[in-house]
C-alpha cells in the first residue's frame, strides 16, 4: 500500500480503495448495529455482538475457503441450508421451527456431506485435494520470487512509471 518512490513514501492505487472499502464496511455496521440496538432489549449484548462479527466475519471468509477446498461437496449441504431457511421464512406463519432443531440441521447437513466427501475419496470415488499443489490447500501462497518478476517486467513495460498518489504536497503543484 505505501512504497518509497525517489526517497519520498507514496500510497499505491490500492491505498485508496482499501480505505473507501473500510469506510463503507464502517458505515454498514454502524447501520446495523443502531436497527440491532432499536429492535432487542440489552444494547450492550447488540453492540458487542456487532464488534466481534465485524472483526471475526472477514477470517471466516479465509476458513470457509479451506474448507471449500478440501471437501467438494460441502457447497451442496451450505445451498441446502440457505433453501432450507428461504422457505422458513416464507412460511413463518405456518410453522416455527425452534431455534436448537434448526442449529441441529445445519451442523447434521454439514457433518453429513463432510462424511459423504471422505468416504467417496476413501472408496476413490473423488479425488482428494493435493496440499502441495496449487489448486489444493495452499492456494493461497504467494512466490516472493515471480511477484519481484513481474513487477519488474511492469515497470519496463510502461517506462517506470507506477502509478502512485504522493504524500508529499509539494508535488501536487508541480
Amino acid at each position: 500500500m505505501f512504497k518509497k518512490n525517489d526517497g519520498k513514501m507514496v500510497m499505491t492505487m490500492v491505498g485508496p480503495v482499501f480505505i473507501l472499502l473500510t469506510l463503507v464496511d464502517f458505515a454498514m455496521e454502524v447501520d446495523v448495529t443502531m436497527t440491532k440496538i432499536e429492535t432487542i432489549e440489552g444494547s450492550f449484548i447488540c453492540f458487542t455482538s456487532s464488534v466481534v462479527a465485524a472483526v471475526a466475519l472477514p477470517e471466516l471468509f479465509f476458513v470457509a475457503q479451506t474448507l471449500f477446498q478440501r471437501f467438494k461437496l460441502l457447497k451442496y449441504g451450505i445451498s441446502f441450508v440457505l433453501l432450507f431457511y428461504c422457505q422458513q421464512l416464507l412460511l413463518h406463519r405456518l410453522y416455527e421451527l425452534p431455534t436448537v432443531l434448526g442449529l441441529a440441521m445445519v451442523v447434521g447437513v454439514m457433518l453429513v456431506c463432510i462424511i459423504i466427501n471422505l468416504v467417496m475419496e476413501a472408496n476413490g470415488l473423488m479425488e482428494a485435494p493435493s496440499m502441495d499443489s496449487k489448486e489444493g490447500m495452499n492456494s493461497l501462497e504467494v512466490e516472493p520470487d515471480n511477484l519481484k518478476a513481474d513487477a519488474n517486467k511492469d515497470k519496463k513495460d510502461n517506462g517506470g512509471n507506477d502509478l502512485a498518489y504522493t504524500l508529499d504536497d509539494s508535488q501536487a503543484n508541480n
